[in-house]
């Protein structure tokens, strides 16, 4: 029931001395006090009030049960004050506020006993409790859920169906211009964002490729590789992901929560993996686990680099060689290949075996190993890359080893350090970056069902002469 406003504060002006009803006797003494009440929150249903202005003070009346002591029911106040005013209003609040009975006594010990019972009760307000606030709830809701395409076809008037044509670009459709228009206006003015989870299950595609890397550093050859594969393969609607196992790692891998369309290895995987992506869905493994394994043995990719430096070391009169070997073990099997093929190449020109030694610029024994190489009449080195070269050239600087008179060093990789070194390192540049697009062009084949022959691919080397030869 509504009534007009009542002021709270006027109840608070009880008298100051108490009464108590007449019996034959006399007047009857109070009852000792029970265990007051305590003190609550308590919160309204929107239905039980009204507001019909942001600085409304609206007035409930509730009976409630009449407390021990007291013959007649009084009427409970209860007070709602909106202290908001504008469009937007935030949750409401509510707190008991203690205050004597009204019409009663002035009793402390009566007052105090009743006081949770009886007392008047201001709800502090932050926003309306009323349609209005259920309302601002419905929209917020709304607000909060994704736009579907079924919203958007609800706006323009069309079917799903079309929605879906024009927000896919599905060719062969007739969609008139207006309509496309239309569409693709009404999705930017709703906030349409594609699911692309729903997407992937409703088309079996996820457009992701897993790129699974060995456990290697990421240097500046590899970086340029997977940028180039990256790029080319974004061009065509794909994101390539990479991961790395660890020996010691405890990830589950990332095909069994990406679902990617293909995966990629640079070597053939393990019968464990394979079938372990067989189980969550992948359908195209590379290299292909039907396929003879690949191995590192006699590809350009390695071989190619360590015979442009014999060869070029060879071209300047060295015949005296050794081979600066990084002392990473993550790349031993690599490092071992490249040493392998530069072997093969000093045999070939007639010159005597490479001195194979690990050089790091972190290593003291990395001066002792240079003087080793001048007792031995060693007068080139061919490093396993620009890292390593570097390393070696200042180890020979501080060893008191002219660079290039006395020993000349050659790099590989081309990389950044090896121009801003001083002196400036000699070394080999690879075609990393025609690699990275073969290895996204065989992809986007595997994913079209193009086969393609899978050999060692050629590489394009050239060396690029600078100070330090």
């Amino acid at each position: 029931m509504i009534s007009s406003p009542v002021n709270a504060d006027s109840h608070r002006a009880a008298p100051a001395r108490a009464t108590y009803p007449l019996t034959p006797s006399g007047p009857a003494k109070p009852r000792p006090p029970s265990r007051p009440i305590p003190r609550r929150r308590v919160t309204l249903h929107p239905r039980h009030a009204r507001v019909t202005s942001p600085r409304a003070t609206t007035t409930l009346w509730r009976e409630p049960r009449a407390p021990q002591g007291i013959r007649s029911a009084h009427i409970r106040h209860h007070t709602v004050r909106s202290g908001v005013a504008g469009g937007h209003l935030p949750p409401a609040h509510t707190e008991m506020v203690p205050a004597r009975p009204v019409g009663h006594t002035a009793d402390p010990s009566v007052a105090d006993r009743h006081t949770g019972r009886f007392g008047i009760v201001t709800l502090l307000a932050r926003a309306s409790i009323c349609t209005v606030g259920r309302q601002n709830t419905m929209a917020r809701r709304a607000s909060q859920r994704r736009t579907t395409a079924a919203d958007i076809a609800n706006e323009v008037g069309v079917s799903r169906a079309t929605v879906g044509f024009v927000l896919n670009e599905t060719p062969g459709q007739k969609i008139s211009e207006a309509t496309r228009s239309r569409v693709l206006d009404a999705a930017v003015r709703l906030g349409y964002r594609p699911h692309r989870a729903a997407q992937a299950l409703a088309s079996g595609q996820s457009r992701i490729i897993l790129f699974v890397l060995p456990d290697w550093p990421v240097d500046y050859s590899m970086r340029r590789y997977l940028e180039e594969a990256s790029l080319l393969l974004d061009e065509a609607g794909y994101s390539l992901v990479t991961s790395t196992p660890h020996p010691s790692g405890q990830a589950h891998p990332l095909w069994e929560s990406l679902n990617p369309d293909v995966v990629v290895g640079f070597s053939s995987f393990g019968p464990e993996d394979v079938a372990s992506m067989r189980a969550n869905g992948v359908g195209r493994i590379i290299p292909s686990p039907e396929e003879v394994p690949a191995s590192f043995r006699g590809s350009p990719a390695l071989t190619t680099g360590p015979r442009l430096q014999v060869e070029h070391l060879h071209g300047l009169g060295h015949r005296s060689l050794a081979f600066a070997a990084a002392p990473d073990p993550r790349i031993a099997a690599i490092v071992a290949e490249r040493a392998r093929a530069a072997q093969e190449t000093a045999r070939r020109l007639g010159l005597e075996t490479l001195d194979v030694r690990p050089v790091a610029h972190d290593d003291e024994r990395a001066g002792s190993v240079i003087a080793q190489w001048r007792a031995a009449g060693v007068t080139g080195v061919v490093a396993y890359n620009d890292d390593t070269a570097a390393a070696t050239v200042s180890a020979a600087i501080r060893a008191g080893v002219s660079v290039p008179a006395d020993l000349a060093v050659v790099g590989h990789d081309d990389s950044p350090l090896a121009a801003v070194f001083l002196p400036s390192i000699s070394s080999v540049r690879l075609d990393t970056a025609g690699l990275g697009r073969h290895l996204a062009q065989w992809v986007l084949d595997e994913v079209g069902g193009r086969s393609r022959p899978h050999g060692h691919v050629d590489v394009d080397a050239t060396i690029v002469r600078r100070e330090s030869t």
